[in-house]
């Protein structure tokens, strides 16, 4: 009796299909990947803001005001620069508050955040 070996192999539909489920899955982790990382974002320019904030606390101890601009401040950072945001832009400063001077009476601080124009997703503090 002679035993024949059947040939298996996998259909081009069954291919696109494992294909679709792959590129499925990627896109789905990758969106919360994304999320996640502009969440780190934020929460490391709050900690930078506050970084400056505590500057600028050191500088009126020390004059008896706030500066009028963060270049005043700026030799309190590392290197004499200070510190951007999580997207490669500067601080906004504006003493008195301009932005936020319903909320804040001396100076306001903020970042313009991801989408780098003012709106709600703006990261600020101030005093």
């Amino acid at each position: 009796m002679k035993l024949t070996a059947k040939k298996q192999a996998f259909s081009m539909i069954e291919i696109l299909i494992v294909v679709m489920i792959i590129g499925a899955l990627a896109v789905m982790v990758g969106r919360g990947i994304r999320r996640r990382l502009e969440k780190i974002k934020v929460n490391q320019t709050k900690t930078t803001i506050a970084s400056i904030k505590g500057s600028l606390l050191e500088y009126y101890t020390e004059k008896g005001g706030y500066p009028k601009s963060l270049d005043e401040i700026a030799s309190y950072f590392d290197k004499g620069i200070i510190p951007k945001d999580e997207w490669g832009n500067e601080f906004e400063y504006n003493k008195p508050p301009v932005r936020y001077k319903n909320e804040y009476k001396k100076y306001e601080i903020y970042s313009l955040g991801p989408d780098e124009e003012e709106s709600e997703d703006d990261i600020h503090n101030g005093a």
